[in-house]
């Protein structure tokens, strides 16, 4: 992109590296599909309130976080913010 481009659409230039607020939600998403993890102690009060441990989204289904992934990957956003997938972390 060049210089003038960069300048009309500031947000459109290629990202260097994460601010490290972004990095812990980003890594989230990728390995678990949700933003938040779900804690032990939320799982041991879903099970007391008669519910599954994990809900019924990426947590307990591997087949949705494989397509979310490969959502992810088709996009290029793993190689936009520097993402290994061998390492399980972001390259810097």
């Amino acid at each position: 992109m060049s210089r003038a481009e960069t300048k009309k659409y500031p947000l459109r230039k290629e990202v260097k590296g994460l601010p490290r607020q972004f990095k812990s939600p980003l890594k989230n998403i990728f390995m678990l599909g949700h933003v938040p993890r779900l804690s032990g102690f939320l799982q041991r009060t879903r099970a007391k309130l008669g519910l599954e441990k994990k809900p019924p989204t990426a947590y307990s289904n591997e087949k949705a976080l494989n397509e979310l992934r490969k959502i992810i990957s088709d996009l290029e956003l793993d190689s936009r913010v520097l993402w290994d997938w061998k390492r399980k972390r972001f390259k810097y």
